[in-house]
């Protein structure tokens, strides 16, 4: 049922269900109007409750104080709030105090996220839940991942030599023809197709090996990274830049030593430092997950109650 709700001389239309209307729509109300509208509220009309509430504790009428400690310190770090709908000596609440007592009974979800004398649920807001963008990189993860790398290996491998090491033209932008590295190719395939000198195709699958580890890393950094970059959290970003520039770095090495190995023209170079390239590549992967991880641990992800500081909801009604 649509209904025109006035709250505090604020009109708000909202469809609502009658028979839920203090469990669910009411805390959107309280969302939006004291949130986005900033409702002001008359409190001339609470004015009376309060002075009897207080003179009954022996309190001074314009201190506001928090209702489990009886201090009335508000500082930035521990303000008071009002989370609930309650008046007078109870309205107010230390951040620190309420957070005590929700991690008291953090077990005890009605206690914990509900107002104990008027029963309205807290309206809390949940920081991002950085455990989502932890990842996994479990010991059997990486052995089927060098399965799958081994096997593409052999088909890639296949059809490149097939097609005349198109992977190299590509490499070489189809530019360098008479470079060391497709010589040593070609006349590979030479003397196989001879019958001869085998051991040189152990040299052309270490070669497909590297350049497959390549691509298949570079995918899943390229994955974290994305993944990663909806974290709109500033200790998280200063604590992982270093490392993540260090891991770019690290898994560009396969093009860096290839093109400079294009440059200087020495395939000896190149086929020599490969195993140490992947080898690297993976170790400071693995290194890189297991310290951000940890990072994401280590944040907290932040938490926050509303505080409706006029309780909005004091003076509601339906307008015809």
């Amino acid at each position: 049922m649509a209904v025109n709700l006035k709250i505090n001389s604020l009109e708000y239309e909202k469809s609502l269900k009658l028979n839920n209307i203090f469990k669910e729509d009411l805390q959107q109300i309280v969302y939006n109007i004291s949130v986005e509208n900033k409702v002001e509220y008359n409190v001339e009309n609470d004015v009376e409750d309060n002075v009897e509430n207080k003179v009954e504790h022996g309190i001074e009428n314009d201190i506001d104080i928090c209702r489990i400690c009886f201090c009335e310190n508000d500082d930035e770090d521990n303000s008071l709030i009002s989370p609930c709908l309650c008046k007078g000596t109870q309205k107010y609440i230390h951040v620190n105090c309420l957070n005590e007592w929700r991690n008291v009974n953090i077990n005890n979800p009605e206690k914990r996220d509900n107002c104990e004398i008027c029963k309205f649920n807290f309206i809390i807001h949940r920081g991002l839940d950085l455990s989502y963008y932890k990842v996994k990189n479990w010991f059997y993860l990486i052995v089927y991942r060098y399965m799958f790398i081994t096997w593409l290996s052999f088909a890639y491998g296949a059809i490149d030599y097939s097609y005349d090491f198109f992977t190299i033209k590509v490499l070489n932008f189809n530019v360098f023809e008479k470079c060391q590295i497709l010589k040593f190719f070609k006349n590979m395939k030479k003397s196989l197709d001879n019958g001869d000198n085998f051991i040189n195709i152990i040299l052309y699958f270490l070669f497909i090996f590297s350049f497959l580890h390549f691509i298949v890393y570079l995918f899943l950094v390229l994955k974290i990274l994305f993944k990663r970059k909806n974290i709109q959290n500033i200790e998280y970003n200063i604590k992982v830049y270093k490392p993540t520039l260090i891991l770019k770095i690290q898994q560009s090495s396969f093009l860096f030593f290839y093109y400079f190995g294009l440059m200087i023209d020495d395939f000896n170079f190149f086929i020599c430092i490969l195993p140490l390239i992947f080898l690297m590549n993976m170790i400071y992967y693995d290194i890189y997950i297991k310290k951000t991880n940890i990072i994401l641990d280590n944040l907290i992800s932040e938490e926050t109650i509303f505080s409706f500081e006029e309780n909005p909801l004091l003076d509601i009604q339906i307008v015809e």
